[in-house]
């Protein structure tokens, strides 16, 4: 939950789509297991 609240949060101080990209897979995967 931690990750996702960040993830705006990066969104804001970095526009780096590859980031978020790479974050939220690794949140749907955790989801997943």
């Amino acid at each position: 939950m931690a990750v996702k609240y960040e993830e705006p949060c990066w969104s804001l101080t970095q526009p780096n789509q590859s980031t978020t990209s790479t974050v939220i897979s690794t949140s749907s995967t955790d989801d997943s297991m």
